[in-house]
């Protein structure tokens, strides 16, 4: 829809079984069958083991760092068009918690500018407008948050103290608040039941057994999975979670297994809507 053009990184190019040619023309069919432009087809490609620290333009020509993937990145992709003085514009796109500080919102920042301790209005998608304080600001190093005084257009932040917010909501200056477009989030397609384990071996694996620590768990993930929705039954023991799919369930039953957690799920189920 954006009329973008992709930078395509085939990885893992160091393993035995690695097949770089034929995955190349998978993705150009894949293309072709999106409707794909011609512009967008004649995609640069960077071949990858980011294992390894290697990358480069061909399969027989690797350097031993990724320059080649980070120059290509700075040739094709344009840099955000920024405007300073304008008033604040950002978009939510993303969701965290923090154990200290609470929910944290992440986004670009469209235009104007941000400071800790600032009052912005949170603009909701009923066009409700809600005034928070902004209580922590961060900037992204690497994988790593860096707490800072101000942002300014054209970068990504993190931002804590607005607890009401959730994806595709805009936050703005208060005096002045104008709503961005906002993202539709997908709605689930799949349903499974979350049950406390009554089985015999109750208690063998895990230390989490109990239905509250199931239901705290499950709550506290829908917090930032925001296409995720969970829902309370007759029974105190089984909850609805629906998902977007086979994967996006059993990463959520994965995680809480390595987390501790000890639970039976259903067969899933098929999510059917009707329109007339």
């Amino acid at each position: 829809e954006l009329n973008l053009v992709p930078i395509v990184v085939i990885n893992k190019i160091d393993r035995p079984n690695a097949r770089p040619a034929e995955v190349l023309n998978e993705i150009y069919d894949l293309f072709i069958e999106m409707g794909a432009s011609d512009d967008q087809i004649d995609f640069p490609v960077i071949y990858t083991s980011a294992r390894s620290g290697v990358s480069g333009f061909s399969v027989e020509d690797l350097e031993d760092d990724l320059e080649p993937l980070f120059s290509t990145i700075l040739e094709h992709i344009p840099a955000p068009s920024v405007e300073y003085n304008a008033p604040l514009q950002l978009l939510v796109t993303n969701l965290n918690y923090d154990n200290y500080v609470g929910k944290i919102v992440i986004g670009l920042i469209n235009r104007g500018k941000i400071e800790e301790g600032e009052i912005v209005s949170l603009i909701k998608r009923d066009k409700k407008k809600i005034l928070y304080k902004v209580l922590k600001l961060y900037l992204f190093e690497g994988l790593k948050r860096k707490e800072v005084n101000k942002a300014e257009s054209g970068e990504i932040v993190a931002i804590a103290g607005i607890s009401d917010a959730n994806i595709g909501e805009t936050i703005a200056c208060k005096e002045k608040p104008e709503a961005l477009s906002k993202i539709n989030i997908d709605e689930p397609t799949l349903t499974m039941d979350f049950i406390v384990n009554n089985s015999p071996f109750a208690g063998k694996e895990g230390k989490f057994i109990t239905s509250r620590n199931l239901r705290e768990r499950l709550f506290k993930e829908i917090e930032t999975n925001v296409s995720l929705k969970v829902g309370e039954t007759e029974s105190t023991d089984t909850f609805h979670v629906s998902g977007r799919g086979e994967l996006h369930l059993s990463i959520l039953i994965e995680n809480m297994r390595r987390e501790g957690y000890e639970f039976q799920v259903s067969k899933p189920k098929v999510q059917f809507h009707c329109f007339a």
